[in-house]
Order: C-alpha cells, then sequence, then structure tokens
C-alpha cells in the first residue's frame, strides 16, 4: 500500500546515504490480512482505458481552510479535514463535468476512498509496519441534490464508521468479483470514483544523498477516475 511504499522510499534514502544505518521495518500485512492463493487474481485485473489524460491542481491553504469554514457553518460536521474538504470539491467538479459532457443527464456514482487501516487496530500498527494494510469506504449518490460539498463531507463521514479494522474491502470486492467473471468495482450504471490521500507521508523528506525533492507527483494512469491528493513543500494540498 502507499504507506509501505513511502517506506521503501525512506529507508532506501536512508541506506544510501549510510549503508551501515539500521532500519526500521517490519512486514505484517499477510498476518492482518491473509494472501489470495489464486495467481490469477493479480493478473485479471486490466484497466479497460487505453489512453489518459492526468491534470494538476493546487489549493491554497487559506482557500482550504475558508472552505472548511463554509462546510462547517452550512452543517453540522465538526472540523472537516482538508482530504474530506479536496476529495469533496474533486468529486462534485468531476461530476459537474461529466454532466455538461453527456448532455446535461445525471448518472449515479460512488465514490471510494482508499484508508490507512494501521491506527485503527488495537493495538495500533506503526507506521513502519509494512504490507497491504488498507481498505475503503464508499459513499453513492444517486440524485443531483446530494452533490454539494457540505453533504459529501458529511456521507464520507457515515463511511468510515461503517470500517473493519479485520476486514479488507479492497481484497474482498476483488476476489469476489472475479470469482463472479466482472471487473473489481464495476456496476452497471453507475461511475466510480477513487480518491487516494498521500498527505500524511513525509514524502519530501526523502533524500538520495542530493537532497530533498522540491516536487512529488504520481503518474498517470493505468486506471481512470482516479483523485490523488498529495502535499508540497509550502503545504498546499494538488
Amino acid at each position: 500500500d502507499g504507506c509501505t511504499t513511502n517506506n521503501f522510499f525512506k529507508n532506501w534514502g536512508i541506506l544510501t546515504r549510510d549503508i551501515n544505518a539500521t532500519i526500521s521495518l517490519h512486514f505484517v500485512g499477510d498476518s492482518i490480512y491473509p494472501q489470495s492463493t489464486d495467481p490469477s487474481v493479480v493478473s485479471t485485473i486490466k484497466s479497460e482505458e487505453s489512453t489518459y489524460l492526468g491534470k494538476r491542481f493546487m489549493f491554497p491553504v487559506d482557500k482550504l481552510n475558508a472552505l472548511k469554514v463554509k462546510i462547517a457553518h452550512e452543517s453540522e460536521i465538526q472540523d472537516p479535514t482538508h482530504v474530506e474538504v479536496v476529495s469533496a470539491l474533486l468529486y462534485k467538479c468531476a461530476l459537474a463535468t461529466r454532466r455538461v459532457n453527456s448532455s446535461n443527464s445525471f448518472k449515479p456514482s460512488s465514490l471510494y476512498q482508499l484508508e490507512n487501516m494501521r491506527e485503527r487496530f488495537n493495538p495500533p500498527l506503526s507506521h513502519d509496519a509494512c504490507g497491504n494494510i488498507s481498505s475503503s469506504y464508499f459513499m453513492e449518490i444517486n440524485n443531483e441534490r446530494e452533490v454539494n460539498c457540505s453533504t459529501l463531507v458529511g456521507e464520507m463521514r457515515k463511511g468510515k464508521l461503517n470500517l473493519h479494522a479485520k476486514k479488507n474491502v479492497i481484497i474482498l470486492e476483488v476476489i469476489e468479483s472475479i470469482e463472479k467473471g466482472k471487473t473489481p468495482f464495476h456496476r452497471n450504471g453507475i461511475d466510480n470514483y477513487f480518491c487516494c490521500s498521500l498527505i500524511d507521508f513525509p514524502l519530501y523528506k526523502v533524500d538520495f544523498r542530493w537532497g530533498r525533492p522540491i516536487r512529488v507527483s504520481m503518474g498517470t494512469g493505468p486506471f481512470n477516475k482516479w483523485f490523488y491528493l498529495c502535499i508540497n513543500y509550502r503545504n498546499h494540498i494538488l
């Protein structure tokens, strides 16, 4: 998962600067979420799209803080997070764009949010625990009245309450879909969007001996309708 990838780069940088350095990594993923014994699981998941267009947006912190205040004022949501606010805004704009490109016809959709589960265990796992220790929750939008940031953030909060530390929704969905000969996270008549936050990962502290990066970004593809949230060295969300 993303946290494991971040640990890999961080410790790679540490060993590059000092080959004798001691790194703290332990693999626990298989003991938490047992791996599938079916080798076809990985090979069956393929992209349906042949080309992709990636776009990069920057959200200044002061603008996000203003939006957080607005959402909190319009609803009973206390202390909406930057991740909730940005993902709700991106999702709202994506739905608006799709409607314009589809002759103003509304189509039901879902937003899947990936979640790092390390802190949800009892006792919590450390951040250097490696493995696919993540899960997801989703919210479904069935009418246009629900397409506003306040409602979307509220639905995200409800989705988080249904997360179970011992149940990896991502793996279960993939395995169940493949057993039925279906594409994972695909339902007829519903558009699926996905959001993954890398904001809590100290990617800008990785140093391979030539200094820290001034920009970290994700590649485009191989799947469509994905939002990746990162933070730059000025603490602006991308």
